[in-house]
């Protein structure tokens, strides 16, 4: 009898483990991670820089932007210039390229003077790493999305 109540025992601890195995892990979004305005994170990697253009010249190159480095916008408000998304961008990892998954955000505030000029702040967090890979993996993103516009935006003058 005893020897039956095991086995029992350990079917049913199996099938759980089993069970929780073959669960997809939550998907990770950007929606509701970042508020309106740019605020230091305590993880990832941020950077701003200010760019010579209209507030719209900056901000469609930089939805181009965002388009070919492989991640997403998931949500936009061009009235308080905001864009935030998600993606697995390609990365270059211990033993060739590898994908990350990140979610980032960018912020646009025009500037007042005679030129239009834009500054624009990227943020970029990977919320699986939580090590050094993370940190130098949302870095690298965040500097090629700021050069990558700066390119986007010489090529359109």
């Amino acid at each position: 009898m005893l020897r039956i109540i095991r086995l029992v025992l350990c079917a049913v601890c199996v099938s759980i483990l089993l069970s929780g195995c073959s669960s997809t892990p939550a998907k990770i979004t950007s929606v509701g991670r970042y508020g309106d305005a740019p605020v230091p994170q305590e993880r990832g990697s941020s950077s701003t820089r200010t760019f010579d253009g209209t507030f719209d010249e900056v901000w469609d190159a930089a939805r181009q932007v965002v388009a070919r480095n492989g991640v997403f916008i998931e949500d936009s408000n061009k009235a308080i210039g905001k864009f935030t998304g998600s993606g697995t961008p390609q990365a270059i990892c211990v033993g060739g390229p590898c994908a990350i998954t990140l979610v980032y955000a960018m912020y646009f505030k025009e500037l007042k003077g005679q030129e239009p000029r834009v500054e624009v702040t990227v943020m970029a967090d990977a919320p699986r790493l939580y090590n050094w890979q993370g940190e130098g993996h949302t870095y690298n993103f965040v500097n090629r999305i700021i050069a990558d516009l700066q390119k986007t935006l010489a090529a359109q003058r």
